[in-house]
């Protein structure tokens, strides 16, 4: 019960942010790498396809570039801004803030 209560919340989205779109996945993770820290390989049947950087994130596009590898031909890449006149996050348009 408390299990099935669990990932009730964990796939429970506020209705407003439904433009996002977003999919979550729950995978077993095993082997924690040498910090402790538990990630899943990409693969045919875990694909990168967007990063958006949050507003805040002083990443620069072309670092996330260097970061993405191979991958970066496939990965779609955005800047988050938090919008003018609304209390929403937004992509930001001009490329020369990013």
């Amino acid at each position: 019960a408390a299990q099935q209560k669990f990932i009730q919340m964990m796939n429970t989205k506020f209705q407003h942010w439904q433009y996002e779109n977003e999919v979550r996945l729950f995978a077993s993770l095993t082997d924690p790498d040498p910090r402790g820290l538990y990630f899943a390989e990409f693969s045919l049947d875990l694909v990168l396809a967007e990063v958006i950087v949050g507003h805040r994130c002083s990443l620069s596009r072309r670092a996330l570039e260097g970061h993405l590898g191979d991958l970066r031909a496939a990965v779609s890449l955005k800047k988050a801004r938090l919008a003018f006149n609304t209390y929403e996050v937004v992509g930001q348009q001009n490329k020369a803030h990013w």
